[in-house]
Protein backbone atom coordinates (compact mmCIF):
# COMPACT_ATOMS: atom_id res chain seq x y z
CA UNK A 1 0.00 0.00 0.00
CA UNK A 2 1.18 3.97 -0.29
CA UNK A 3 1.06 6.10 2.21
CA UNK A 4 -1.76 9.03 2.19
CA UNK A 5 -0.40 11.84 3.97
CA UNK A 6 -2.69 14.67 5.45
CA UNK A 7 -2.11 18.05 7.27
CA UNK A 8 -4.29 19.21 10.07
CA UNK A 9 -4.15 22.51 11.85
CA UNK A 10 -4.49 21.96 15.77
CA UNK A 11 -4.36 25.47 17.37
CA UNK A 12 -3.71 29.09 16.29
CA UNK A 13 -1.86 31.72 18.78
CA UNK A 14 -2.69 35.16 17.98
CA UNK A 15 -2.01 38.85 19.54
CA UNK A 16 -3.89 42.21 18.45
CA UNK A 17 -2.60 46.14 17.39
CA UNK A 18 -4.11 48.99 17.13
CA UNK A 19 -5.18 47.88 13.37
CA UNK A 20 -6.45 44.41 13.48
CA UNK A 21 -7.55 41.70 16.22
CA UNK A 22 -6.60 38.04 16.05
CA UNK A 23 -3.58 38.71 14.24
CA UNK A 24 -2.12 34.65 13.59
CA UNK A 25 1.69 34.51 14.83
CA UNK A 26 1.54 30.80 16.04
CA UNK A 27 0.11 27.89 14.02
CA UNK A 28 0.07 23.94 15.44
CA UNK A 29 -0.07 21.86 13.28
CA UNK A 30 -0.08 17.62 12.97
CA UNK A 31 1.63 16.38 9.93
CA UNK A 32 0.26 12.52 9.37
CA UNK A 33 0.24 9.65 6.78
CA UNK A 34 -1.26 6.37 6.91
CA UNK A 35 -0.69 3.16 5.57
CA UNK A 36 -3.37 0.72 5.45
CA UNK A 37 -3.64 0.18 9.71
CA UNK A 38 -0.28 1.84 10.42
CA UNK A 39 0.68 5.33 11.23
CA UNK A 40 2.90 8.26 12.11
CA UNK A 41 2.68 11.93 12.65
CA UNK A 42 4.42 14.48 13.60
CA UNK A 43 3.14 17.45 15.79
CA UNK A 44 4.66 20.91 15.53
CA UNK A 45 4.58 24.79 16.01
CA UNK A 46 5.57 27.19 13.45
CA UNK A 47 5.96 31.05 13.93
CA UNK A 48 3.72 32.75 11.24
CA UNK A 49 5.88 36.13 9.97
CA UNK A 50 3.18 39.05 9.76
CA UNK A 51 3.85 42.66 8.40
CA UNK A 52 1.64 45.37 10.39
CA UNK A 53 -0.43 46.87 7.44
CA UNK A 54 -0.36 44.01 5.12
CA UNK A 55 -2.93 44.73 2.60
CA UNK A 56 -3.17 41.00 2.20
CA UNK A 57 -4.39 40.81 5.59
CA UNK A 58 -7.29 38.00 6.41
CA UNK A 59 -9.29 39.19 9.55
CA UNK A 60 -9.38 35.81 11.96
CA UNK A 61 -12.90 35.58 11.05
CA UNK A 62 -12.02 34.73 7.89
CA UNK A 63 -9.32 32.39 7.55
CA UNK A 64 -9.72 29.12 6.20
CA UNK A 65 -7.36 25.83 7.16
CA UNK A 66 -6.04 25.68 3.90
CA UNK A 67 -4.76 29.05 4.24
CA UNK A 68 -3.18 28.68 7.48
CA UNK A 69 -1.57 25.34 5.53
CA UNK A 70 0.04 27.54 3.30
CA UNK A 71 1.55 30.06 5.80
CA UNK A 72 2.86 27.03 7.81
CA UNK A 73 4.32 24.57 4.72
CA UNK A 74 5.79 27.98 3.22
CA UNK A 75 7.24 28.96 6.70
CA UNK A 76 8.50 25.51 7.04
CA UNK A 77 9.97 24.84 3.31
CA UNK A 78 10.30 22.09 1.32
CA UNK A 79 13.24 20.22 2.67
CA UNK A 80 11.93 20.43 6.17
CA UNK A 81 9.10 19.08 4.88
CA UNK A 82 10.71 16.28 3.02
CA UNK A 83 12.61 15.62 6.30
CA UNK A 84 9.23 15.03 7.94
CA UNK A 85 7.87 12.82 5.87
CA UNK A 86 11.05 10.46 6.06
CA UNK A 87 9.91 10.62 9.66
CA UNK A 88 6.30 9.52 8.83
CA UNK A 89 7.58 6.36 6.50
CA UNK A 90 10.19 5.13 9.64
CA UNK A 91 7.80 5.43 11.74
CA UNK A 92 5.30 3.25 9.89
CA UNK A 93 7.74 1.15 8.00
CA UNK A 94 9.15 0.36 12.27
CA UNK A 95 5.34 -1.19 12.72
CA UNK A 96 5.09 -3.18 9.57
CA UNK A 97 8.65 -4.49 10.87
CA UNK A 98 9.24 -4.02 13.82
CA UNK A 99 12.89 -3.93 15.23
CA UNK A 100 14.16 -7.04 17.31
CA UNK A 101 13.60 -6.35 21.27
CA UNK A 102 16.20 -8.03 23.37
CA UNK A 103 14.85 -10.71 25.65
CA UNK A 104 14.86 -11.09 29.29
CA UNK A 105 17.62 -13.92 30.15
CA UNK A 106 15.34 -16.77 31.74
CA UNK A 107 17.31 -17.36 34.36
CA UNK A 108 17.15 -13.63 36.11
CA UNK A 109 14.44 -12.73 37.92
Amino acid sequence: MAITYSWTIEQLQTFSNDENTGIVYVASYLFSGTDGQYGGGVYGSESIAYTPNDPNFIPYANLTEAEVLTWVQTALGANKISEMQNDIDLQIQNQINPLPVPSPLPWIK
